[in-house]
């Protein structure tokens, strides 16, 4: 459902890593984004790590 292949650019650097479709992309990007928001500015990445 979500490896479609007319979803995938072979042009794009990132083609060839990540064959997925447009959602599970935006998805990845989004969780990076929270992640870097909110879970790197802690000090204390061990409760992060943990919880």
């Amino acid at each position: 459902m979500h490896d479609d292949a007319e979803f995938r650019d072979p042009s794009s650097p990132l083609g060839k890593e990540i064959n997925c479709s447009l959602y599970m992309r935006e998805l990845q990007g989004f969780i990076l984004r929270s992640v870097n928001t909110f879970l790197i500015p802690y000090k204390n990445q061990t409760v992060v790590a943990e919880w």
